[in-house]
């Protein structure tokens, strides 16, 4: 058998997935195909339509305007539309709504900022966030503005809640410099070139993995497959739920670092209205209740596509609550903070989108995050293959781009590297 004609089987169709699919058609290699969960592509990129606009449920931003980033490359390479974001753009309300002014914001911004600098100087493998702040700056989380900058800063850029995320390791990552784009028609774009010319099969559940062969077998709730090597890109979540029956077993070590690791969670709320009633040429509103990452952050759509409409967010434990509530509680809780902020008599929404990861089975959470408990190298040890038969991508296969879209673009591509190196070695 020729190394151009080994069969190489892909588990999801998520950038991860794809981005493999694509480098090894780049090298050459026609044998592959994508076994994809989902009745769509994308995994936790999700560009819907329901409204009539395309909104972004899963991942949304392009994190780092910077020629280095992959995403962006792909953008300007296929001329999609983006918005820079500037977090300068934001007006905060407290719970009473009147507006902080500019120099409150900025002087608790400094203190926000020292605090930061006291966690990573005493940051501790075994101490959360929280416990660091309770032993450093216990006041803090009494502060409501001070509750706000961790939720909707740590909260939302590293997945969990404060006192899961490991004090030591939260930033143990790296990130490209520059802005933070949103795409104005959403990620799809780009799925659909990836995707192009690629062979896939949705609605493929896979239930085992058989690698103790010469080859590797894969079953799925519909049928048979076997190929000379498996790229597995399921998130972090479905790994943990072993969802994917491993035959031999999983090495302890892998397991051991898995039991370990953690999906983290956030969900959107997206609400339509008839007219804009907010500050239209802010990038971001918020408020700051007692209760932090509660729906009292929220970016304004209407900058990125203008169409009247808000999305906020649900962050840390709430993220998992929340998707236990009905629409019609939704819709309360959120139009309860707008009302403080904007007055009583403001319109109520005329739809209303929202996502649940932690409900969704091919997923099971939004991104993985560095817990307490966690060690430094975590990430990459649950990257390690099977025998060089089993590789594994996806953002959680990433130690230095983790929870990001362009860390799984990323992993997907030296997945594809690792494999060819097998073919390489076994030929």
């Amino acid at each position: 058998m020729t190394q151009k004609a080994k069969s190489i089987l892909i588990i999801g169709a998520g950038i991860a997935g794809l981005s493999a699919a694509r480098t090894l058609q780049e090298k050459g290699y026609q044998n592959i195909k994508i076994l994809e969960a989902r009745d769509r592509i994308g995994g936790r990129i999700w560009t819907n339509q329901d409204l009539g606009l395309a909104i972004d449920l899963g991942a949304s931003w392009i994190h780092g305007n910077h020629p280095d980033n992959p995403i962006m490359q792909l953008a300007k390479k296929l001329m999609v539309n983006t918005f820079e974001l500037d977090e300068e753009e934001t007006v905060v309300f407290n719970a009473k709504g009147k507006e902080y002014t500019d120099k409150k914001l900025f002087s608790k911004s400094k203190a926000y900022a020292k605090l930061l600098d006291k966690i990573e100087e005493k940051g501790e493998e075994n101490k959360s966030i929280k416990d660091l702040i309770l032993k450093l700056k216990p006041k803090a989380l009494e502060d409501p503005l001070m509750l706000f900058f961790l939720s909707s800063d740590l909260e939302f850029d590293f997945g969990n809640d404060i006192d899961r995320l490991c004090s030591l390791h939260y930033e143990s990552d790296e990130e490209f410099e520059g802005e933070n784009l949103m795409i104005t028609h959403g990620y799809r774009k780009i799925l659909d070139y990836l995707a192009k010319d690629l062979t896939i099969e949705l609605g493929q559940k896979v239930r085992r993995i058989n690698y103790g062969d010469d080859r590797v077998v894969v079953k799925t709730m519909k049928d048979r497959y076997v190929a000379d090597y498996v790229i597995c890109t399921v998130p972090l979540g479905v790994l943990k739920a072993n969802s994917i029956h491993f035959i031999p077993e999983l090495p302890a070590v892998k397991k051991t670092v898995l039991d370990r690791m953690e999906m983290g969670n956030l969900n959107k709320v997206v609400l339509t209205f008839k007219k804009s009633f907010w500050h239209r040429e802010m990038h971001y509103l918020a408020i700051t209740p007692k209760e932090k990452g509660r729906y009292n952050y929220f970016l304004n759509y209407k900058k990125i596509n203008a169409h009247p409409t808000l999305m906020t967010f649900a962050f840390g434990h709430f993220a998992k609550e929340m998707e236990h509530h009905s629409d019609e509680k939704v819709v309360e809780a959120v139009m309860k903070h707008l009302k403080v902020m904007y007055g009583a008599d403001i319109s109520q929404p005329v739809e209303i989108l929202r996502s649940g990861w932690t409900q969704d089975p091919f997923s099971l959470g939004a991104y993985s995050a560095a817990v307490v408990g966690m060690e430094e190298f975590d990430f990459e040890t649950v990257a390690h293959n099977l025998q060089n038969k089993v590789f594994f991508a996806g953002e959680h296969t990433s130690q230095s781009y983790r929870g990001t879209v362009h860390g799984a673009y990323l992993s997907g591509q030296e997945v594809a590297e690792e494999v060819l190196e097998a073919m390489e070695f076994f030929v």
